[in-house]
């Protein structure tokens, strides 16, 4: 699974670069019941290079009918103003 969506990033020289089909990607989850970190990338493209990586702390749902964390990271990150409006692909 991963999410793809227009991302508009500052490099070091301040200059906005956009990438119209970045693709996102969390690349590992660590934690347990009280506290998950995802590790995010994003990439320039599917199967491109990265241009950022983040860790995003939340706290996830533990029940018998939740999603595994991989899905609730990517369901968590998806409500973040950076990635509203990304689409699974």
């Amino acid at each position: 699974m991963a999410l793809q969506k227009k991302v508009t990033i500052t490099d070091n020289l301040g200059i906005n670069v956009d990438f119209d089909t970045a693709y996102i990607k969390v690349s590992k989850v660590r934690g347990g019941k009280d506290e998950l970190i995802a590790y995010v990338e994003v990439y320039n493209q599917q199967g491109g290079n990265i241009v950022q990586s983040n860790q995003y702390v939340f706290q996830p749902s533990v029940d018998d009918s939740s999603d595994n964390f991989i899905k609730q990271s990517y369901n968590h990150i998806k409500t973040l103003d950076k990635f509203s409006g990304a689409i699974d692909c």
